[in-house]
């Protein structure tokens, strides 16, 4: 009927699948939350990073204006600025670090979940068959 919103079909089978998939990628990934930071690159690239202890306004432009430590990668470094008020310890830890690798550890998992959805989103793009609306009836 002209005038009448036409509702989109929730395909049951597609959120499912997402669900599934959102499951299994929290449980491979969500042990790591509580890991501490690793001797690869957390130490130098997080842990111990002079641009995000503390971060400030210049620190952030330095992150955007060109590479540190080699590696133009302005979108981690300001997600890690983001989180890094909600990883400052209120004093230094065993080891001496001053920031909680749990936060930094979650948001990683979270943009992995993320990442499975929109993967998940553009295979069924790129797989469905081509669904055209019925005619409109005159």
């Amino acid at each position: 009927m002209a005038g009448h919103a036409v509702r989109q079909r929730v395909d049951r089978h597609a959120v499912a699948a997402a669900v599934a998939l959102l499951v299994l990628t929290l449980l491979t990934y969500g042990r790591s939350v509580t890991y501490e930071f690793i001797d690869w690159d957390d130490l130098d690239l997080v842990a111990t990073h002079s641009l995000l202890n503390p971060v400030t306004p210049g620190h952030l432009l330095q992150m955007w204006t060109g590479p540190v430590k080699n590696l133009y990668t302005p979108l981690a470094y300001t997600l890690w600025a983001a989180v890094t008020p909600l990883a400052r310890l209120a004093k230094p830890d065993a080891t001496g670090l001053t920031l909680s690798p749990l936060p930094f550890h979650l948001l990683n998992v979270l943009l992995h979940a993320e990442c499975v959805l929109l993967v998940f989103a553009v295979l069924r793009e790129l797989i469905a068959p081509a669904q055209t609306d019925p005619p409109a009836a005159e």
